[in-house]
């Protein structure tokens, strides 16, 4: 179910720093801005990376820089490992109550529109 962990918001205060700030920066100077710890910092931009949000480069001219201009929340949340779904039943799986539940479609529905809204919403 959709709620963020701390990871994803410091990953979402992290992107958003990124877009108000383009080219290369250190994630040193980004931590001391945001007041984040740089480890968790450093964590949370790896998995960025490996999501294709930002790139790293090390060394004394390293730091993170955006690869998208624009990326959406969606793009974020699902680089951080979030799981985006608002009941068990919206992605696949079925619940003990599959055969008698009457709001599974309105689930689904809310599924897609929350999906769309978080694919259309840039940081």
């Amino acid at each position: 179910m959709l709620k963020l962990t701390a990871r994803s918001e410091y990953a979402l205060l992290l992107v958003k720093y990124l877009v108000d700030h383009p080219g290369m920066i250190a994630l040193k100077h980004i931590s001391s801005e945001l007041h984040i710890p740089e480890p968790i910092l450093r964590k949370v931009s790896q998995q960025l990376v490996a999501g294709w949000i930002c790139l790293s480069q090390k060394g004394r001219s390293g730091g993170v820089v955006l690869i998208p201009t624009s990326p959406s929340l969606y793009d974020v949340l699902l680089a951080m490992g979030e799981d985006m779904n608002v009941a068990l039943c919206t992605h696949g799986s079925q619940c003990n109550q599959a055969h008698v539940c009457r709001i599974s479609s309105t689930l689904k529905r809310l599924q897609r529109g929350m999906e769309s809204l978080l694919k259309i919403t840039k940081i």
